[in-house]
């Protein structure tokens, strides 16, 4: 549990320090910033819905319907 917590803690960090990073040298603005993490959120969402039933039909259903 607690490498868990160091992981997401040191990603967290890692992404928050490049998001304001690139505010702070002027290459993104903040509305860039929130919709990149909003794009990002979004595909994480879809990952976790549709991996489970994702890969039940590709190991496991024998004809081969999603």
């Amino acid at each position: 549990m607690l490498e868990w917590v160091v992981i997401i803690g040191l990603t967290l960090f890692f992404a928050l320090s490049i998001s304001f990073s690139r505010i702070y040298c002027g290459m993104h603005s903040v509305t860039d910033i929130i919709g990149g993490w909003l794009v990002g959120a979004a595909l994480l969402a879809f990952w976790m819905y549709s991996f489970d039933k994702i890969e039940n039909w590709m190991l496991y259903d024998p004809n081969g319907k999603f």
